[in-house]
């Protein structure tokens, strides 16, 4: 799908906006399992579900680790699928994440629900979204991609001062739905009208290449590696995550941390495009 001229990001966006705005969306609508989203609503969840801040963190730290190992499981599987079934079958299981969390009166499904948005909203739909673009471009591969992952710096940018304005007047599970509609809305736009292009292999194949490549599970190093490179992670999303008990610690208000993720995002620009 990708041609052989390097264009510019005008170029791109011009001859290919379909594919580009898919794979943007996808890492978009990943900012709904990001813990800056959760966190926005982590004392409101904590209230629905009767547990204290302490006992949210010990939870969603566990379910964050598992929904990461899934990720392995089934991000793979982008290889044989279709993206336009792969990403309709995400989108999905995010709906029902969503629903399931802010519906049930279960605690059980309630959590069962978080654990579906951080693994089809954080992990595998922003997975998607950078896999798209840099398989289907090779000669634009670094454009596709400095476009398409601006869709989370976007979400820190737009995502927190709509939150704030519409806790005002709506409660947090209307808040969540009204986001997610508008969601399914442009997904419905883009899987009736782009032109998706085809898996690259059919599961078969795979099976038959299934030793081909290195495992980086199965090297030593991986194992060694992995504490050192999820110390900034842990950090972040622990400051995500406790972001009210900090914002009310340092005699702040909602408003100015909804501004300060704002820059935050706005910060993240200029790198993505360089």
């Amino acid at each position: 799908m990708d041609s052989d001229i390097r264009l510019s990001y005008a170029g791109l966006l011009k001859n290919h906006f379909g594919l580009i705005a898919a794979a943007y969306l996808a890492v978009f609508t990943g900012n709904l399992g990001q813990s800056f989203f959760i966190g926005l609503f982590r004392t409101d969840i904590s209230e629905y579900l009767n547990i204290s801040a302490g006992e949210f963190g010990s939870l969603y730290a566990v379910i964050t680790m598992i929904s990461g190992f899934l990720v392995m499981h089934f991000g793979p599987k982008i290889d044989w699928i279709a993206p336009r079934r792969y990403v309709l079958s995400v989108l999905t299981a995010l709906t029902i994440g969503v629903l399931m969390l802010t519906l049930s009166p279960w605690w059980g499904l309630c959590i069962f629900g978080l654990g579906l948005q951080r693994l089809c909203g954080q992990g595998l739909m922003t997975h998607f979204g950078s896999t798209l673009a840099g398989r289907e471009f090779k000669t634009n591969r670094g454009k596709a991609l400095g476009l398409v992952t601006l869709g989370m710096p976007t979400g820190e940018i737009i995502l927190p001062p709509i939150i704030a304005l519409m806790a005002v007047s709506y409660s947090w599970q209307q808040v969540w739905w009204s986001i997610l509609a508008v969601l399914i809305v442009l997904w419905v736009l883009l899987i009736l009208f782009v032109d998706w292009p085809q898996a690259p292999r059919q599961k078969h194949e795979n099976k038959q290449h299934k030793e081909a490549g290195p495992s980086p599970t199965r090297d030593l190093r991986f194992w060694l590696l992995l504490p050192m490179l999820m110390v900034l992670p842990i950090t972040l999303t622990g400051i995500f995550i406790y972001q009210a008990q900090m914002t009310l610690d340092l005699l702040a208000s909602p408003t100015t941390y909804a501004l300060a993720l704002t820059g935050l995002g706005i910060a993240r620009f200029p790198g993505a495009l360089l």
